[in-house]
């Protein structure tokens, strides 16, 4: 934009500077130069009101990409919130699984690996088949859990 404004400006400078120097020629040399001034100050507006109207389009083309990139960041931060929320929810049900498996004496919960992902509480590791079953019907208990993969390993 600004290189055409300028481009504009020194055409008309130069037409204004051959009105100018051709002002010692005769009369009809004169009419001439009066002619083609007028008419390079009429290309030179056109040219600048060219280089106006495509400085407004390109604005409002920026504008428009701005304000879209800026929704696409809104909505990208609005879910990366969620899904942080998502993962401490999850691993509040772990550490209350967790516990809840140490808290029981029939349970040895040291040998048990509790995950959780979206609520689903997976456990694993080897334990007797008695307390495989028991760990799974603590799991089930502890609020936030939706289901539980009982991946345990009776010995």
């Amino acid at each position: 934009m600004s290189l055409t404004l300028r481009t504009s400006a020194t055409k008309l400078t130069i037409a204004l500077l051959m009105v100018a120097g051709l002002a010692a020629c005769n009369r009809s040399d004169r009419e001439n130069v009066s002619q083609e001034t007028s008419e390079a100050a009429s290309a030179v507006g056109q040219s600048m009101e060219n280089a106006a109207s495509d400085a407004r389009a390109a604005t409002a083309s920026a504008m428009d990409s701005a304000s879209g990139a800026m929704n696409n960041a809104g909505q990208e931060a609005s879910n990366a919130a969620s899904n942080a929320g998502q993962a401490i929810d999850d691993a509040t049900v772990t550490t209350k699984v967790k516990a809840a498996l140490l808290a029981d004496e029939t349970v040895k919960g040291l040998n048990i690996n509790v995950d959780t992902k979206d609520g689903v509480v997976t456990l694993k590791g080897n334990t007797d088949t008695a307390q495989k079953t028991r760990a799974e019907e603590i799991a089930k208990t502890v609020e936030g859990v939706k289901s539980v993969e009982n991946q345990l390993t009776a010995k």
